[in-house]
């Protein structure tokens, strides 16, 4: 069994739900990285602890020459050129025994040392500061949120696109006083634009039509929520507008984060038709029989993962692609 450090200080029975992160860049994918996912599907059942864990794939993170990549939060270890047939070990060892794989660990290129957490590496303390670079053009509260969201595009499983919406242009709409129709209605507008592009719903024109609103709220707004608060959003069109066009034209979001844009689906090669996944599911969104086997219905699915969860032989993955 794992060790009681997975349960709250509080004494109560509930474990504290770790992330896996695998990268699924090219470069990873090339070495095999989906293989290590389906393997960690079905080691942490073997283990009998994928109640606790959160496995998922995550877009490019950088350090390719030492991919495959496997992120593991919230302790922060990485683990470096990992091999299908070291997801037996790290499972045993790190999560039933509590004891991090070294030799997996990032070796320092300069003084050999072996690095547990990714947040001490060199290349990922400097692209912490990716959202910092915003600070000097904004307003103090704009600044603020962007501290407050220093290090998430390099450092977790986020998506630029579903950023945009739920932070900076959110932030504008609950800032703006109304008074001025570029924030007013510029911040709205250009939100539902995003939501559209998150959704799959967009076509490339929507970003040019988005820029000009942002461009627009700058230049016309009465006051800095406006004018300075479409910056981040600007600086996300211009710096990563290939994640944008990526959710337009493949309906697809790398980090599997716009849930309208990627499904859960059932491997029916590992599949063994217990039928648990459909009895756990609270939105009736599994269809089939023990006869027959098993489907997700992704016009139901809310994507809670407690099919995910709870499948034993891990034959639950997501899925790329809008449903």
């Amino acid at each position: 069994m794992a060790s009681n450090n997975n349960t709250s200080n509080n004494n109560t029975s509930t474990p504290m739900i770790r992330q896996i992160l695998i990268c699924e860049g090219k470069n990873c994918l090339s070495s095999k990285s989906d293989e290590i996912h389906k393997n960690f599907g079905i080691e942490v059942v073997r283990a009998g602890i994928q109640e606790d864990l959160d496995i998922s794939l995550t877009s490019c993170q950088g350090l390719c020459e030492h991919g495959p990549l496997v992120f593991v939060k919230p302790e922060g270890t990485l683990y470096c050129k990992v091999k299908p047939e070291d997801v037996k070990k790290i499972v045993r060892s790190h999560f039933v025994q509590e004891k991090p794989v070294k030799e997996l660990f990032y070796e320092d290129p300069k003084t050999g040392e072996r690095i547990e957490k990714y947040t001490d590496i060199e290349f990922f303390k400097k692209q912490k500061t990716i959202l910092n670079i915003l600070a000097d053009s904004v307003s103090q509260k704009t600044a603020e949120l962007i501290n407050s969201l220093d290090g998430l595009i390099a450092s977790e499983n986020v998506c630029i696109v579903d950023l945009t919406a739920n932070y900076l242009l959110s932030f504008i709409l609950n800032e703006s006083c109304g008074k001025c129709v570029p924030c007013r209605d510029g911040s709205l507008v250009a939100l539902g634009l995003v939501q559209k592009i998150r959704n799959g719903e967009a076509e490339l024109e929507d970003l040019d039509d988005l820029e000009q609103i942002c461009l627009t709220m700058k230049d016309a707004s009465l006051c800095e929520v406006g004018q300075n608060g479409a910056e981040p959003v600007l600086y996300a069109l211009k710096q990563f507008r290939v994640d944008f066009e990526e959710h337009i034209r493949t309906l697809s979001c790398r980090s599997n984060v716009c849930t309208k844009l990627y499904t859960y689906t059932i491997n029916q090669d590992l599949c063994i038709k217990c039928g648990i996944c459909k009895r756990v599911c609270p939105a009736g969104a599994i269809i089939g029989s023990r006869e027959t086997g098993f489907k997700i219905n992704c016009d139901r699915c809310t994507y809670c993962q407690m099919c995910f969860r709870r499948c034993p032989k891990g034959a639950i993955y997501k899925s790329r692609g809008k449903c």
